[in-house]
């Protein structure tokens, strides 16, 4: 399946859409499950290609519905294990289906939201063969997931708890194609396996869906 596409700040394509292009701080940080929800319903209502612009202005609405875990006050940035900490902890699973199932009201799409943990790899695939993509959360408290940079120009990256839209398989290297940061990367599967690694999928489909 082909994500949403818009042109980027570098004049490119992007391969989906990008928590990095938020102005709020906050939702840079974490804001990629924003992303690949709005993704997600973009793709269900066939929308394939949208200018910036409008991509900024639906990011901006789907942020008020897909809403991570924030401290009820506003603090002072600080710096935690070595990364900056803003007061928000994220996304859980449950909490962006939430948040979907509501930007998909609010648009007047009729949509269920499904969820699978187990035998995730065939669960994954048949999901795709449907034109249909899969939103992943990655938890790696060691940040040993690698996304394998499949777009000229970019390197490699580690990722630790993210969000990811995956959007093909590729069988011959077992690997799962993601969108993340409007880039495509490549996963491989085995890393998914790790004992200190845990993934949660879901995605979205037509009410009349079969």
């Amino acid at each position: 399946m082909i994500p949403v596409s818009c042109v980027s700040k570098g004049g490119r394509p992007s391969y989906g859409g990008s928590q990095m292009w938020y102005e709020d701080k906050i939702l840079v940080n974490s804001g990629c499950g924003i992303i690949a929800g709005l993704d997600s319903l973009l793709h269900l209502r066939g929308m394939t290609e949208v200018d910036r612009d409008t991509y900024l202005q639906m990011m901006s609405d789907a942020s008020a519905y897909i809403r991570p875990i924030m401290l009820p006050f506003k603090i002072k940035p600080m710096n935690i294990a070595g990364r900056e900490f803003l007061g928000s902890f994220g996304l859980t699973m449950h909490r962006l289906k939430r948040g979907l199932r509501k930007l998909a009201a609010s648009q007047k799409v009729e949509c269920r939201v499904r969820s699978f943990r187990r035998d995730f790899v065939n669960k994954t695939r048949a999901v795709l063969a449907k034109d249909t993509p899969v939103i992943m959360l990655v938890r790696a408290p060691f940040e040993n997931v690698k996304l394998i940079s499949d777009t000229p120009g970019y390197m490699d990256e580690t990722i630790g708890q993210h969000f990811v839209t995956v959007t093909d398989y590729d069988a011959e290297k077992d690997m799962f194609v993601v969108s993340s940061w409007g880039r495509r990367y490549k996963i491989d599967i085995e890393s998914l396996k790790k004992f200190s690694v845990a993934v949660s999928f879901c995605y979205i489909e037509d009410v009349n869906t079969l």
